[in-house]
């Protein structure tokens, strides 16, 4: 019944589903033709019809449907068949073994395997042939000096077990005595072991292209899979495209205008893409990983979540500047709805966003948002923080860290204020200014390291692809 159904299922959605979606072996042959490559534009697209008969006729799915359809009739007609026609329908049933045959998608070895035993076919063949004969003149030659054979099949066939090193075979009485029978046996022993040896070279190479395919199939998959399921944020979230902004979460009391404690109860990250010289806008929700949850809560409510929406406006001076080009432009922040907060209804929270508005830590901008209200998803309202970004090569020469309130458009929910600052840290010492501009080198050197990974990586999928084409021409 389970296997009924998800067939009917399959069946019924198939002509509303574009088959690319979840044939990947399809989609790899059009990506990756074996004939003469096509634009995808060129791809035939299946009509409703075209893809209805495309499962029906899949051999998976012609396993299933013999699997299932011989119950089916002795359930609905068995009383209306003959008995000898029902027991014929359970034998057919037999067939679901073949199901076995449908693991072989997911196993690579099973996969190596097949495609040797369809490549060496070749192979094989003159094997075989090869051994016939040999088996053919033996044994006439053997039906001729040898009594113990009555005819010339018997001694072929008692040569050809030789042969293949089939030793329980049906005859078992025959034997050679004579002298010109245990001369031509040990030239058929000769040649055996010389007839075994010729297709192994052949069969080995077959074997190593088939992994090599195997792997890079495999390999392929794998990142078609990657880029039809990776989010909007796979693009930016490395590195070399994005920093980070930092979340901090306080008590407050039930007024929402005092913060309840001097340090933070969580703190979290994001990722925005201030490196990105284009405009960018997404909704993640932020992991808060530390300080927030018991075990008790972690089994109740699972972890906490933070929802965050930004917008990334370069300005046309950075978009026109050569790349790598420094952050210059306008982010726009908002903190929504979080899940599975512990507290209780009555209490709120204050979410506090650092933004780098400069570069290596010169200018943090801060803004403090009080949640409406308490309980397992607090709501930090609908208002939108804008921050003027602007990183320039001597911002970590300047003489103090300051940290200033970013602009906002209008207050959150009551409770703490929008302009509420960090103190400003005191004078450095020139050590200090040595140290932080050490760090600052690291962290450009890391950017630069990332991003020659990322062209290595690029090169590499680049000549994979031209060797592709290049075969296929």
């Amino acid at each position: 019944m389970i296997f009924s159904a998800e067939y009917v299922a399959k069946l019924v959605t198939c002509p509303f589903v574009r088959i690319e979606l979840f044939d990947q072996e399809l989609l790899l042959s059009q990506a990756i033709p074996s004939a003469e490559p096509r634009d995808f534009a060129e791809c035939d697209t299946l009509g409703r019809l075209d893809r209805v008969l495309h499962f029906v006729f899949g051999p998976a799915n012609l396993i299933d449907l013999i699997s299932i359809l011989p119950w089916w009739i002795t359930e609905i007609a068995g009383t209306l068949l003959p008995a000898s026609s029902t027991s014929f329908l359970r034998v057919v049933r037999i067939f679901r073994i073949l199901r076995i045959l449908k693991t072989g998608r997911y196993v690579q070895i099973l996969q190596v395997l097949g495609s040797v035993i369809v490549n060496s076919g070749r192979s094989m063949v003159v094997l075989m042939l090869f051994i016939s004969i040999v088996a053919l003149v033996a044994g006439v030659l053997l039906s001729h000096v040898e009594t113990s054979f009555d005819n010339i099949p018997v001694a072929v066939y008692w040569t050809f077990a030789q042969l293949i090193s089939m030793k329980n075979t049906s005859v078992v009485g025959e034997h050679v005595d004579s002298v010109a029978g245990i001369i031509i046996l040990a030239v058929v022993l000769a040649l055996k072991g010389i007839l075994w040896i010729l297709p192994i070279g052949q069969i080995k190479s077959a074997f190593d292209q088939a992994d090599k395919d195997s792997r890079e199939t495999a390999s392929l998959r794998d990142s078609m899979e990657y880029e039809l399921t990776k989010p909007d944020w796979a693009s930016w979230y490395g590195l070399s495209s994005s920093v980070r902004v930092h979340l901090e979460f306080f008590h407050v009391d039930a007024s929402g205008s005092k913060i309840i404690g001097a340090h933070p109860v969580a703190r979290a990250s994001v990722p925005v893409p201030l490196l990105e010289a284009k405009r960018i806008k997404a909704t993640l929700d932020v992991p808060v990983p530390n300080g927030m949850k018991t075990a008790w809560m972690e089994k109740l409510t699972g972890y906490v979540y933070v929802g965050f929406e930004f917008e990334w406006i370069p300005s046309d001076e950075m978009i026109r500047s050569p790349a790598p080009a420094l952050p210059h432009g306008i982010l726009a922040t908002r903190v929504l709805a979080g899940r599975n907060f512990p507290g209780s209804v009555a209490s709120r929270w204050c979410c506090r966003v650092h933004v780098p508005c400069g570069m290596a830590g010169s200018e943090v901008n801060t803004y403090d948002v009080v949640s409406w209200n308490g309980g397992p998803c607090p709501s930090f309202g609908q208002d939108t923080a804008d921050f003027q970004v602007r990183w320039r090569a001597d911002d970590d020469q300047t003489a103090n860290t300051s940290y200033r309130s970013g602009a906002l458009s209008s207050f959150f929910g009551g409770g703490c204020s929008s302009n509420r600052s960090l103190a400003a840290t005191p004078l450095r010492s020139p050590a200090t200014d040595r140290e932080d501009e050490a760090e600052f080198r690291k962290s450009v050197l890391a950017l630069l390291e990332a991003q020659s990974e990322q062209l290595a990586e690029q090169n590499r999928r680049m000549a994979v692809l031209e060797k592709k084409l290049a075969t296929q021409r």
